[in-house]
């Protein structure tokens, strides 16, 4: 029984009881058998009261028990969450909302000890090659784009990368793609369809966005996907859950240019 109900038939007994003694017990003319009858009336509503009063005091002292328990929920700190978000390296991540979007849910894959920074485009290069230089056959990485126009999105690719592949990852159910933006995570679908690509002149390409230098070869004739426009995909859905066909993830823009690109291997227990 609510709070309320037992409230408002406590107030209704109450008033029940007053206007009995009210109205009987104070006419003039009253025999023994109609004050025992009375009494007895009066003694049933009392236990009934009674009994109502502790229900109220039960109901109370289990609102107060949530109210403390969500209380202490509140001032939880996740320690370890805190040490590594203080000794985060990153030019992206800008604050802990941000950082504890992605902690929240590459927790859910196990017990996080580090998120360890692989690469830098801005000081590791701009290339397809660099970052596989220094990313390839390490799994369990995040990577996070800043755009030209100041959108940070990116995903998590439990595979191991690889520069002498050229094929997409169908079956990775644990990869996702995200937008620091919106405060949103995209997971990925059961459908067995395209998750990221692994290949030579690809960076790290979700089926979400690109990150893939000009079709080069060599750095001669070619930009590298530093200096290359590149795409958000606009039929992401069958891919990830709930991803965005109007190119949300990056202000409404199909294209974008890589103002910054870091990859952390997320490091479990």
């Amino acid at each position: 029984m609510s709070l309320n109900n037992l409230l408002f038939l406590n107030i209704f007994i109450l008033l029940e009881l007053f206007f009995i003694a009210k109205g009987e017990i104070t006419t003039s003319k009253v025999d023994c058998s109609e004050l025992e009858k009375i009494n007895k009336e009066l003694l049933l509503k009392i236990e009934e009261l009674e009994k109502r009063n502790e229900e109220l005091e039960e109901e109370l002292k289990k609102c107060k028990r949530k109210e403390e328990d969500e209380e202490e929920e509140e001032e939880k700190v996740d320690e370890n969450e805190i040490e590594i978000y203080n000794n985060l390296d990153s030019l992206i991540i800008e604050n802990f909302e941000e950082f504890n979007l992605l902690y929240e849910r590459l927790k859910k894959n196990g017990h996080i000890i580090d998120f360890k920074l692989l690469y830098r485009k801005s000081i590791d290069g701009r290339w397809a090659k660099d970052f596989h230089r220094k990313c390839d056959n390490i799994s369990h990485t995040i990577s996070i784009v800043k755009s030209n126009t100041g959108y940070k999105f990116g995903g998590f690719a439990n595979n191991k990368w690889t520069e002498n592949a050229f094929t997409w990852v169908y079956d990775d159910i644990n990869s996702f793609v995200f937008s620091l933006n919106l405060m949103k995570i995209y997971n990925s679908t059961t459908i067995r369809n395209e998750k990221y690509h692994l290949g030579t002149y690809s960076g790290p390409q979700f089926w979400a966005f690109t990150l893939a230098d000009d079709s080069g070869y060599t750095e001669d004739d070619h930009k590298p996907f530093g200096d290359v426009t590149q795409s958000i995909y606009h039929d992401g859905n069958g891919h990830f859950e709930g991803f965005p066909s109007k190119y949300e993830i990056n202000g409404g823009k199909s294209y974008f240019y890589v103002s910054e690109l870091e990859v952390f291997q997320i490091v479990y227990e």
